[in-house]
């Protein structure tokens, strides 16, 4: 009688525990670079002027740590499903401007360490109780994902605006922002 009772505990908690992976894992796993989005690390940038008009601009990783410039309203109007779409078939290139080129291995390990910041329910950016009235650039870093029926998702993982930079309330994503922007820092 006791063995059958270990084993029913024991049934019990390994299906409790695939459920709540299940409940908490919204991404695909991947174990290569080639199973990541075409568009990887994103950063939409508004330029809010005193009179009101806004003018848009966006940089984006490729999975092979290719970073490109755009300020095109075309590419700019997209949702990011649309956009990598688009940037897989090609429709993009005479919208996007070469920067530079990053690690692919740390393009890598960071999206890694993006699939497991994405199925955190809790993540949020925090932001001051008090913050200036002025107008100023804002931007905002994302970071894409496919979830577990090839969607693409997106995580924030930082914003800044006239009240400065927001950072969120996990490390993981604050050590990914981190990576984004020292990279530009390596070339």
């Amino acid at each position: 009688m006791e063995k059958k009772k270990k084993k029913r505990i024991i049934i019990i908690v390994v299906a409790l525990l695939i459920i709540v992976r299940i409940c908490f894992m919204n991404y695909r796993l991947i174990i290569n670079p080639a199973q990541m989005p075409d568009i990887v690390f994103l950063n939409i940038i508004d330029y809010t002027a005193l009179d009101g008009d806004s003018t848009y601009a966006m940089t984006f990783y490729d999975k092979n740590g290719v970073h490109y410039t755009s300020n095109d309203p075309y590419s700019l109007g997209f949702n990011f499903d649309k956009l990598v779409k688009d940037y897989r078939a090609g429709k993009l290139e005479d919208k996007i401007s070469y920067h530079m080129t990053c690690d692919v291995d740390e393009l890598f390990e960071n999206y890694q360490k993006l699939c497991t910041v994405s199925g955190n329910p809790l993540l949020e950016i925090e932001y001051p109780e008090v913050s200036p009235q002025v107008q100023a650039v804002k931007t905002t870093w994302y970071g894409l994902y496919y979830d577990m029926f090839g969607n693409v998702k997106s995580v924030v993982l930082h914003k800044e605006d006239a009240a400065g930079h927001h950072y969120t309330n996990n490390e993981t994503a604050n050590e990914i922002y981190e990576w984004y922007m020292g990279t530009f820092k390596k070339q």
